[in-house]
């Protein structure tokens, strides 16, 4: 037997025991752990499902405010014409006052 160490020979088959202790220790991590990870994904999925519903609710609830809000600015404007008939009746109403009362200071 001789002194001479191949030294690329030992390295690679170190670098090659360390690559299957590696791949063991991550097949064995995915044995582990690997259902857990199947089963928070599946549960991501649940919360982003009901994330998705809440988000059409809120839109539906949106819509719903914006049909409110055009309904209050409709009545707002249909107020608005209301008063200001009102108000053109009551200028009527003083005007028919003023004749009236200056009939009656005509008569004895």
């Amino acid at each position: 037997m001789s002194g001479v160490i191949d030294l690329p020979l030992v390295m690679l088959q170190k670098a090659q025991h360390a690559a299957e202790a590696a791949a063991a220790s991550a097949k064995l991590l995915e044995s582990e752990v690997g259902h857990r990870l199947t089963s928070i994904e599946a549960r991501m999925v649940g919360v982003e499902g009901r994330l998705t519903t809440l988000a059409a609710g809120q839109s539906a609830h949106e819509m719903s405010l914006m049909r409110i809000a055009d309904t209050q600015s409709e009545h707002t404007a249909r107020f608005d014409a209301i008063d200001k008939r009102l108000d053109a009746i009551d200028k009527r109403f003083d005007a028919i006052d003023q004749a009236l009362t200056g009939i009656l200071q005509k008569l004895p």
